[in-house]
């Protein structure tokens, strides 16, 4: 379920999931667009904090952690 952090994927670190925002399949999904012949579909992002148990949506989160879990939900 979107927005509920879950624990036991990562040792000792929660997850959470987000849909992914339609505008960001093509650059993101293309091929699922062709499987699924257009974006008529779900998907979620897993989203994880770093290292030091930061989340890439907070204000001291490392840009380069930003940068390698791109923000492709809304909120």
């Amino acid at each position: 379920m979107p927005g509920k952090f879950y624990k036991g994927f990562l040792d000792g670190f929660e997850v959470t999931f987000k849909e992914v925002q339609k505008k960001h399949y093509s650059e993101y999904l293309g091929w699922a667009k062709w499987l699924y012949r257009g974006d008529d579909f779900r998907v979620l992002q897993l989203i994880y904090p770093s290292a030091a148990g930061v989340w890439p949506w907070a204000e001291n989160a490392p840009d380069d952690f930003k940068w390698f879990i791109p923000k492709l939900y809304e909120n």
